[in-house]
């Protein structure tokens, strides 16, 4: 049983293992993907979920029970998927899709991105071509 804090509120599961696809190809299949099968969900009124995926790149993670968390991301590098074990978000309001990216950014996404923060005054100069880079090596998420 594993359990998962996010600020205030908290979920429980257990770890389960399957072979989970990021399209309906079964190319883009990874195989031997740990995640949680959530049981209790507590101050998460937002999350409407039956399951906790882990898209961090870390490696070498281990359950409660010591056993070795086999994570999204480096299953799909690892299973020749993508390229790199990174991913990549872009997030709208609630007039536009969000769309996610595995193994890269999509460039035409990327462009679109920097195209409208141009039109609402948003300064990506400070950014990496348009990209907001965050560290998610962090012990406390992800």
């Amino acid at each position: 049983m594993e359990d998962v804090k996010y600020g205030i509120g908290y979920i429980k599961g257990y770890v389960v293992n399957d072979d989970i696809a990021i399209t309906s190809e079964k190319k883009s299949m990874a195989t031997d993907v740990n995640f949680i099968n959530v049981y209790e969900a507590k101050q998460l009124s937002t999350l409407e979920s039956d399951g906790l995926l882990g898209l961090s790149p870390k490696t070498n993670r281990l359950t409660n029970d010591n056993v070795e968390v086999h994570l999204l991301i480096n299953e799909l590098k690892k299973d020749g998927i993508i390229d790199k074990a990174l991913f990549s978000m872009y997030l709208t309001d609630y007039r536009k899709k969000s769309k996610m990216h595995f193994g890269g950014w999509d460039p035409e996404i990327l462009a679109e991105s920097v195209k409208e923060n141009k039109k609402l005054g948003v300064d990506n100069s400070k950014t990496d071509n348009g990209i907001h880079w965050m560290d998610i090596n962090s012990e406390i998420h992800w």
